[in-house]
């Protein structure tokens, strides 16, 4: 694993910890709307890592079959697809090799909402590609989205 890499995990590691840390926490008032609203006027994207041990297989599902871009990629370990202009999804390959930060293992405790206002269009690709569809899309009624569930090569 190169410097470069080594560092960026590094540093993904100690921003993971800090932001679960309290270390600084008050007993001020909650943060208002306005607070919220400002400090997230610093996040420019975000980008998720789902871990494979059937890693060609989710490589072939985010970039062949929905089509999404590889902007980067560690050959064999890790290839980051953006999904819009500031997401991104990271495979990372489970090859037992220990590289990863986490197992294909562990429970898959993430769903991936990715937001579109063709649902109709995706429900009908998803159809048409056999994906593995867990709950069609249901009218709105009461409920504040509209949308369908399907699970990756991964469970993910």
């Amino acid at each position: 694993m190169g410097t470069f890499f080594k560092r960026m995990l590094l540093l993904l590691s100690c921003v993971i910890i800090s932001a679960c840390s309290d270390n600084g926490a008050s007993d001020d008032k909650a943060a208002t709307m306005n607070d919220v609203k400002e400090a997230a006027r610093d996040i420019i994207g975000n980008n998720a890592f789902l871990y494979y041990k059937n890693y060609d297989e989710a490589v072939k599902f985010y970039g062949k079959i929905l089509g999404f871009k590889n902007v980067f990629e560690f050959p064999g370990f890790a290839v980051i697809y953006q999904t819009s202009p500031t997401t991104f999804i990271t495979l990372v390959n489970d090859d037992g090799s220990g590289r990863g930060m986490h197992s294909a293992d562990e429970p898959k405790t993430i769903a991936i909402a990715l937001l579109t206002d063709q649902i109709d269009g995706w429900y009908q690709y998803a159809e048409s590609r056999n994906l593995n569809i867990k709950s069609p899309p249901k009218p709105l009624g009461d409920s504040p989205h509209n949308g369908f569930l399907v699970t990756d090569p991964g469970g993910y």
